[in-house]
């Protein structure tokens, strides 16, 4: 059990390349990592130049403390050029707590890009190469973990106050080559438990993980919304499992940043807007205004003041900084007139492209006394006609299926279900979208909320769906909302919503059993002639020798189920079968144990008793096997007692 250690992040209210080279008289070569220092999981990038070595003959070996990967080949990229990709792949280790360990190590790979090798905590990456001559040459890099590190944003926006949370933290970039995620725990003063959400990396093999959650007064806890009141302090917690020496290798530190509350009152009069909710694009150009009202920053009344706000677009998130001035003399606003290319940016032109939402922030705090914290305004407006109202990505036939996508119309308490729709782009361009699903009790109570974001390429559909399990029964609403980002709550359609009922376990089961949806027991036969495409191994098997058909009748239905091989010839042996009783079962056991005690006098009791259920008859072998299957995909035959008989599976 390692220690536990807690770092606090207070929110104050004031608030090369490495070279390896070798020189000789007529030649040289060198070693180039991409990094200095590498994480346990990072990607390692190798280039290697020379000039006047015997490189026919060369050799290649690649190394930590415990593993290696031996006679490793390069990718030739030029004349004296060479490359190569390997990537570390750590050692099995708890990353988050849950009492598992996590990873893949492994080591593998012959060159130049398909490397994978297994390292330790604190290791050393080594790379030797030897020429044909039998010069020598190597490089080394340190492999270490590192603390953890949140920085963030406090956004605040007509409609909602939200925190832009960012985790830096290069040890859980677990797969260098896909997104990875972490969980970040947010509470507050009046919620200590709060709510724990997944901040996803922001590119592969970046490191850094963002999200972001809001909070609010009138909120319940859920999804990615938290109850603050306005006088809490509000709380982002992550734990680091991969902490550095000094630290021990499974200690763990909560890193938290904490929130102070925001003095409002101090912020009532500072607004940021733009002039127009969406400008019009000609020839891939044309001009926005934003406008600040900030009565703070009208320092001299008897001049024109300035300020400034960041400004940028889906297609140029490094944006570009806009001096704004005051309308007049002591007015207290401030705007600016600038202009925006699908070509280029420039000091005062924004690169974006028509369909972009554009994205202005503004810093209310620079002239308080809490100018130190990081809290920003925010407003978007869109580029582009919108066309029609509310309709650039209409939402469509909401439903709710379960986990195997059946419409289901009553969903039960404990059941996961989906919340699924479909939208669609009819316009020629690319539509940054996020679909919300927000689910209410019969009080008006939200009991989940979820979303997706993500861009919908020209005039194409997606069929969006979040997750959920109910957790009380009674009557609820489902409502979709499709805007044009979390942080940007444009609509881009009308929202969607769909009445059900959550219904009681007992009354599920009862449902399952009307409409035939339960499992049940039936007994699987496997003649001789498909013993190799059952894909079980029946080679071990003892089979036990049935002389007459006067013992093929004691066993239940077994002589209907030797007719069906023959019956359906054209049949998979995993669609065929008979249901069968626990009690018909046992008869099957006490049969095989006294047939295995009989013929086999060497085998003990406890051997006989788990005797398979195998035999040979008229010189046919068969193989039975019990398994459970879904009533509802049984055929039902009246003839005996309305039990389904012949067993086909969909």
């Amino acid at each position: 059990m390692g220690k536990r250690f807690i770092a606090y992040l207070t929110i104050v209210l004031a608030a090369s390349f490495l070279i390896s080279s070798l020189l000789t008289d007529d030649a040289f070569a060198s070693i180039y990592f991409d990094k200095g220092v590498y994480t346990w999981t990072d990607k390692v990038n190798v280039r290697i130049t020379e000039h006047g070595m015997d490189s026919e003959n060369t050799s290649v070996r690649i190394h930590t403390s415990n593993h290696e990967l031996g006679n490793y080949k390069l990718s030739k990229a030029g004349n004296g050029l060479y490359t190569g990709e390997i990537t570390l792949t750590g050692f099995l280790h708890d990353v988050d707590g849950d009492g598992n360990h996590d990873g893949n190590p492994r080591t593998s790979g012959s060159g130049p890009n398909n490397g994978f090798l297994e390292s330790a905590r604190d290791d050393e990456f080594t790379i030797s190469i030897r020429f044909g001559d039998g010069d020598k040459i190597s490089k080394s890099a340190k492999i270490r973990w590192n603390v953890g590190d949140i920085s963030s944003e406090r956004l605040l926006s007509a409609s909602r106050e939200s925190v832009h949370i960012k985790v830096t933290d290069m040890d859980m970039n677990l797969n260098p080559k896909s997104l990875d995620k972490i969980s970040i725990h947010a509470y507050s003063d009046s919620d200590k438990a709060g709510i724990v959400i997944d901040a996803i990396e922001t590119q592969m093999d970046s490191g850094i993980f963002e999200t972001i959650f809001s909070f609010s007064p009138e909120y319940i806890s859920n999804g990615h919304n938290l109850l603050a009141l306005h006088e809490d302090k509000v709380y982002v917690q992550y734990d680091d499992h991969t902490l550095p020496k000094p630290y021990g290798i499974n200690d763990d530190l909560e890193i938290i940043a904490e929130f102070p509350p925001i003095p409002f009152g101090h912020l009532e009069d500072k607004k940021m807007q733009w002039s127009q909710h969406n400008y019009a694009v000609k020839n891939g150009t044309g001009t926005a205004k934003v406008i600040v009202t900030d009565s703070d920053m009208n320092a001299f009344s008897d001049s024109v003041d300035t300020l400034q706000v960041f400004v940028f677009s889906d297609s140029f998130q490094e944006g570009i900084t806009l001096d704004l001035y005051e309308t007049q003399k002591d007015t207290g606003i401030f705007e600016r007139t600038f202009a925006f290319s699908d070509k280029r940016s420039a000091p005062s032109v924004l690169y974006a492209i028509e369909g972009n939402t554009v994205s202005a922030r503004y810093d209310p705090t620079s002239s308080l006394d809490f100018a130190s914290q990081n809290i920003s305004i925010s407003a978007t407006m869109f580029l582009g006609l919108t066309g029609p109202p509310l309709e650039r990505a209409p939402v469509l036939l909401a439903k709710i299926t379960d986990v195997s996508g059946n419409i289901i119309d009553e969903p039960a308490v404990g059941e996961q279900v989906q919340i699924k729709s479909d939208i669609a782009n009819g316009m020629n361009r690319a539509q940054k979208f996020a679909y919300i699903v927000m689910i209410q009790d019969i009080d008006g109570v939200t009991e989940h909320l979820a979303w997706i974001d993500g861009t919908l390429n020209p005039e194409t559909a997606f069929s969006p769906s979040a997750s959920w399990i109910p957790q009380k029964g009674g009557v609820h609403t489902a409502t979709m909302f499709v805007w044009e980002s979390i942080e940007n709550p444009s609509a881009l359609s009308p929202p969607i919503t769909i009445e059900f009922t959550v219904i009681s376990e007992d009354m599920k089961e009862s449902r399952d059993i009307r409409q035939g949806d339960y499992d049940e027991q039936f007994l699987f036969i496997v003649p001789q002639k498909e013993f190799k495409a059952s894909g079980k191994d029946l080679t071990k098997l003892h089979f036990y020798s049935i002389k007459d058909e006067h013992e093929i009748s004691q066993l239940p239905r077994l002589n209907l189920l030797m007719s069906m091989t023959k019956d359906f010839p054209n049949e998979p042996i995993d669609r065929l079968g008979l249901r069968i009783t626990d009690g018909q079962l046992d008869k099957y056991a006490s049969f095989f144990t006294q047939k295995c005690i009989e013929q086999r006098p060497y085998a003990n009791v406890e051997t006989c008793s788990a005797a398979e259920l195998a035999f040979e008859f008229d010189e046919e072998w068969y193989f039975l096997y019990p398994s459970l299957a879904s009533h509802k995909h049984a055929i039902e035959d009246d003839t005996i007692d309305g039990y389904p008989e012949y067993f086909i599976q969909k």
